[in-house]
């Protein structure tokens, strides 16, 4: 498993349009509809000072009900019905009923050419080749939907084996799509506002939900390290498309206004950890929070004060125990459908505490 970090990037102009080069996701329609960009330029959240870096932005506030059949409001905290973005809501997609090409229980390398938002030089769109792995779980039924978890390595990530063994956890139950970073970014992934991971990410839940037969209400990210900082880039301008995202030993990248669509989120951080510090993990959570509609003042869960009466706390379930000096917390003024959840450890370094880690996340996954 790689863990290799780096400082946050800095901030570009964000992405305008959605290009991409896959004609069989474009035209298929059980598939989502065109990503575009909530706002050309970050917006500061009036209840979150941005980081020094730029990221924050405020959410927009009409968002659409999950395609799960959930919606805002209601459950543990309330909060305000998103109406930004609507799914599919029969729980099929076109890749139902297709045999897959590939043995069921082992990675295979895929490939896809995405024009990104930058230019080449003859000034056209920059096409990049992306690699990414899948995993269809050993007894996979192609007319069975199933929950999808992608899943981002830390920077040097190349090919299935470098990321969370979610299979360990998730078992019979779930599609795994390994991404992988790019060799241009110091082979991590590409954390700037005007970042070619948003119609990357486009193209490929397209490409699986048109592949394989996926629940399109139950999809999930999670990842380590820049992996965990594509997570927090995700969960903003994807929160129509993913369900709920976990992260281990990340930071908030800068980020545009968000779809405010209710999403659920699960941190992991250390507060002693350097490359990827702990308070930069806080702001992400502040900025989900308030992205879900969360009542109440967002405080910080940091150890030992924690946030008191804003949060209680929270059993991940998993078999494996937690790492030392670790402690969970849940915020309860959340909705049952945009949960907030932290985990804070104290020096126990850069890692990806499996598998207690993927155990959690997806005891938390399966709520949903």
């Amino acid at each position: 498993m790689q863990s290799r970090s780096r400082p946050l990037r800095t901030a570009a102009a964000w992405l305008s349009a959605c290009l991409f080069l896959v004609p069989a996701c474009k035209s298929d329609p059980l598939t989502h509809s065109t990503f575009m960009a909530v706002s050309p330029t970050p917006t500061p959240d009036a209840t979150t000072p941005p980081p020094s870096d730029g990221g924050g932005g405020t959410p927009n506030v009409d968002a659409a009900p999950r395609p799960d059949g959930m919606t805002g409001g209601g459950g543990d905290g309330g909060g305000t019905p998103n109406l930004d973005a609507a799914s599919r809501t029969d729980g099929m997609t076109s890749g139902c009923g297709m045999v897959p090409d590939f043995a069921t229980g082992s990675y295979k390398e895929y490939h896809l050419s995405i024009a990104g938002p930058d230019l080449d030089a003859s000034n056209q769109p920059k096409v990049r080749d992306r690699a990414y792995f899948v995993r269809l779980p050993p007894n996979y039924d192609p007319t069975v939907p199933y929950r999808v978890v992608y899943i981002g390595p830390g920077c040097g990530g190349t090919s299935g084996v470098d990321v969370l063994r979610f299979y360990t956890a998730s078992m019979e139950d779930a599609i795994l799509v390994a991404i992988m970073p790019l060799l241009e970014f110091g082979q991590c992934f590409d954390e700037t506002m005007n970042s070619v991971e948003y119609p990357f990410f486009d193209a490929l839940h397209k490409k699986i939900e048109s592949s394989f037969c996926v629940d399109p209400g139950r999809q999930f990210y999670s990842g380590f390290s820049t992996g965990a900082r594509l997570g927090y880039m995700l969960d903003c301008a994807f929160p129509d498309v993913l369900r709920a995202v976990a992260t281990i030993q990340g930071a908030q990248p800068p980020v545009p206004a968000c779809k405010k669509n209710h999403i659920g989120l699960f941190v992991v951080a250390d507060t002693m950890e350097g490359g990827n510090p702990y308070m930069a993990n806080v702001m992400a959570a502040q900025r989900v929070f308030a992205q879900n509609g969360c009542t109440g003042t967002f405080m910080s869960p940091m150890p030992p004060a924690g946030c008191g009466t804003a949060c209680m706390t929270y059993d991940t379930m998993a078999a494996t125990a937690a790492p030392p000096t670790t402690t969970c917390v849940k915020y309860t003024g959340c909705p049952a459908d945009g949960p907030v959840v932290f985990c804070s450890t104290i020096g126990q370094g850069h890692k990806t505490f499996e598998p207690w880690s993927v155990q959690a996340f997806w005891n938390f996954f399966k709520a949903f």
